[in-house]
């Protein structure tokens, strides 16, 4: 076989080749990633150094990326608006600003995926105004930070239109108590 190099053995990266075989005309070999997958690469991949893992190494660097930065400290967030220094609030709020852990809650999986279950069950209507095709939000009937087992409650969430959302009991939590003085 002309061409051919015999890699078994050899570490790449993350990975250690132990078997070929041929596809479509190229050499591919099946190679034991550090975390245990098995993966199957062609040479070409693994000899320019395109190919250093079975995924676990991109992961990891992301990872390690958003521990060592900190995410949450001037981003616009499309359910959440302006965060951190970003905020028109920031530096001058009388309470406790929102927290990296509530605000990691609001951007999990978890949370998009009651956002969406909510959305599905009401069908994309506004539950007080019936309005449909329009802006909605997804309400937690009892405050998202002050009842936290029922954050992901199904039973404690309803589809609203902004303007609806507007009018409930706890929307602007915060603002409305230091309006009110009772802080």
């Amino acid at each position: 076989m002309a061409g051919f190099k015999d890699l078994t053995g050899i570490r790449f990266t993350r990975l250690i080749p132990f078997a070929f075989f041929h596809k479509n005309k190229r050499i591919y070999w099946k190679c034991k990633c550090d975390c245990g997958n098995i993966k199957e690469i062609s040479s070409s991949k693994l000899i320019n150094g395109n190919t250093k893992s079975c995924g676990c190494f991109n992961r990891d660097v992301a990872s390690k990326r958003m521990k060592e930065s900190n995410p949450i400290k001037n981003i616009i967030h499309p359910m959440l608006g302006k965060i951190g220094s970003l905020s028109p609030n920031y530096g001058k709020r009388k309470l406790k600003p929102r927290t990296p852990e509530l605000l990691r809650v609001r951007m999990s999986s978890v949370y998009s995926s009651w956002r969406r279950s909510i959305f599905i069950r009401d069908e994309f209507t506004c539950t007080e105004c019936g309005k449909k095709n329009i802006y909605i939000v997804a309400h937690h009937k009892k405050s998202f930070a002050h009842y936290p087992d029922l954050r992901f409650d199904l039973n404690n969430g309803k589809t609203l239109c902004d303007e609806c959302h507007k009018k409930t009991d706890n929307f602007g939590f915060h603002k409305k108590l230091l309006h009110d003085g009772t802080i």
